[in-house]
Formats: C-alpha cells, structure tokens, sequence
C-alpha cells in the first residue's frame, strides 16, 4: 500500500469520525507516514537550527492543512456529485471493462442455438409429468417434461443425439399421442404413491423426484439420500415396496424405446430451441442481491440485463437479446466456462475474484420451457 494511500487514511479516519485531537498529535501521525531518505545538509543549516526547525515545521503543518482542507472536501461533498462516493453502502464496485472489439461475423457460443436457428413452439403449455432420476442402472441425470399437448421435452446428462444439429443445447424434444400421456400417467398413479406429496430416503447413491398432476395440483414424491435435493433428516426412508415401485419408475422413463409404439405422435429426437432464456446472476460463496452485481457488467450488458422481464433473482431477455449479452461477455474480462462436453450445455460466465479475493460472480443463460420453468442444465 502506497504512502500517499496512508496519509490520506490517516486523514480521512480523523475526519470522519470527528475525533478532536490536537494538531500536534496529528501532524506527528502525518511526519512519521512521510518518506524518510537521508540527504546532505547545507552548511548554512548548523547555524540556524531553532529557526529552521520552527519554519520546517510551519511547512509541515500547512501541507497537512491543505491535505485536510483537499480530503475533507472530498469526503463531506454530497452523494451523487461528481467523483463522490456511490449511493449504496456496498463495497465501491471495480471499474467496468473495457470492450474488445465487435468480431466481424457469427460467435460460436455453446449452449446457445445459433443465431437464425427456428425457435420451437412457443404456445405455453400445461405440464402434465416431470421426471428428475439418477442412480442404480442409470448412472447418469434426466430430466422429461411431459405437456398436455404431447410435447414431450427431455435433457439426458452427457447424451448428445446425432440428429439434434447445431442448434441442440442439452434440451430435445420428440411428440407423445393422448393415449401416450395417458399411458405414462397410468402407471404413476398405479402406484399408489401420488395421493399427496410425499418424501422418502434412500441408502443407496442417486435420487428420484417425479411430480405427477393430480387434478388441479401437481403431486410431488422426492426419493433421494439425506445430503442431497434439501431432504429433511425428519423423512422417513423408503420401505422395500416403495424403493420396488420407484426404481420400475425410473426404468420406465429412462427406457423410452420399450414404450408402446401407439405413444408415440413423432418419435423423431429434435433440437428444443427456447424463445426465451432467463439470465440468473450468482454472487459465490456468499450471495448478495443481483442489484449489488449488476455494476460489475459491462454497461452495455446491465442495459441489457434491466431490459428483460424481471422474475425473482432473474432477468427474462429473448433470444435475440440473450445471444446479443453473451457476445458482450465473449469480449468483456468475463470467462466463459466451457463445460467439456457438448451434451453438457450449460452456458455461464464467471468474473472471478470480485470484489474481493476469492468471490465469483457468475451469469448463468437458463432456457425457459413452456409451462414458465428456467432449466437449469448443468452438472449436479
């Protein structure tokens, strides 16, 4: 840290607290911060040395004067002026970078469609089924969104099908007939488990979570171990017959070629395109409101960013808009993580070490299905 820094600590510290000590005091604070390199005396110094002393120290005292008079004008000048200090009370953010320049054609940037790609079928729709499963023959994680239209979207960890395209970014989607979503819901209910939520542990690796609309309301049956998806210690575990039930779940929805072929509308695995991605900010290890972040990105981006539709924690952007904010941090200080796999698509960004070592602010780009729900596609 610099010695001008420290002078100007000591100053600003006396000010700010309005501590009424004595010049004296504080000049001695202001000496012993100032450079003390030894240089030869004039002759002439010997001869005059109370006169000299008292004018050496007039001059300092008046140095210290001015770089009072200087700081505390800084520091009593009213918020919102310019060169003052921001309005919030959250550490002063780091100054935004400065842009590389525009490339000059189309960015590749994974886990986004490329730009032109035809967006799927943005009707909403009624989510009628969801499977979330891991462990025993299935070591890897899927997710299937089942829709009252058929529409049938599903993410399978590290799977990547060889007629999704480029425009395939963890999300396929393939047609179900009303018979097929009949049959899928059938065997659910057949187990007797869905009357009302339900949440079970397990002692072996992986965990299950399926809800299932009964009625009006989706019914919830969380199977998973104590350390994982927030079970409560207090859930009871799955008996043997629970366990059976479940893992005959599990096969059936990560087996979807042994569905019957009157299930299907369109078995044909296509790329699912998103009209919408929600832009999650995350402050790690500590997280603080998105609002604090927001100052980090560069302007450009946080125009962006205000833009979209505001949901909790989140920023909606088309897109349009979304592809325009990711080539803003392709050429910002932001570091895209590249997630090593192509079927793993999850696109985020991460400014790290900010605003103190050791913090990680991180964009994430989620698609947004069509019952509303931003997808979260990466590992874990």
């Amino acid at each position: 840290m610099s010695t001008d820094n420290d002078v100007a600590r000591s100053l600003g510290s006396w000010l700010k607290e309005n501590r009424h000590e004595d010049a004296d005091r504080v000049l001695d604070a202001v000496f012993h911060q100032l450079p003390a390199t030894p240089q030869r005396q004039p002759l002439w110094r010997t001869w005059r040395p109370s006169l000299m002393n008292n004018m050496v120290r007039v001059a300092i005292v008046a140095a210290a004067a001015v770089m009072i008079a200087v700081f505390g004008f800084s520091v009593l000048r009213p918020v919102g002026s310019h060169g003052g200090p921001p309005p919030s009370g959250h550490p002063t953010p780091t100054a935004q970078p400065t842009l590389r320049p525009a490339p000059s054609g189309p960015v590749d940037i994974r886990g986004l469609p490329p730009a032109g790609a035809a967006i799927s079928d943005p009707t909403p729709g009624e989510l009628v089924l969801r499977f979330v499963g891991s462990g025993g023959s299935v070591p890897r994680s899927s997710t299937i969104w089942v829709y009252a239209d058929g529409r049938l979207i599903w993410n399978r960890m590290y799977y990547f099908p060889a007629v999704a395209g480029d425009a395939y970014i963890g999300l396929a989607e393939q047609r179900l007939t009303p018979s097929g979503i009949e049959f899928l819901r059938s065997k659910v209910l057949a187990t007797g488990l869905f009357e009302a939520d339900l949440e079970m542990g397990r002692d072996t690796p992986g965990f299950l979570n399926i809800q299932l609309r009964n009625g009006d309301r989706l019914v919830a049956v969380n199977w998973a171990t104590y350390t994982n998806l927030g079970l409560p210690q207090t859930a009871p575990p799955a008996t043997f017959a629970q366990a059976t039930l479940l893992n005959g779940l599990s096969t059936l929805f990560n087996n979807p070629a042994s569905w019957p072929d009157t299930a299907w509308a369109d078995r044909a695995e296509r790329a699912y395109v998103p009209g919408r991605f929600a832009i999650r900010l995350r402050h790690l290890p500590d997280p603080i409101e998105p609002a604090q972040d927001l100052p980090l990105l560069p302007q450009a981006a946080q125009d962006l960013y205000r833009a979209g539709d505001p949901v909790p924690g989140a920023s909606v952007l088309t897109i349009e808009d979304a592809r325009a904010l990711a080539e803003i941090l392709e050429r910002s200080t932001f570091q895209r993580l590249d997630p090593g796999s192509r079927a793993t698509s999850w696109l985020r960004y991460v400014l790290r070490n900010q605003p103190t070592s050791g913090d990680q602010l991180w964009i994430s780009f989620e698609p947004i299905l069509p019952d509303g729900e931003a997808v979260w596609l990466g590992p874990g």
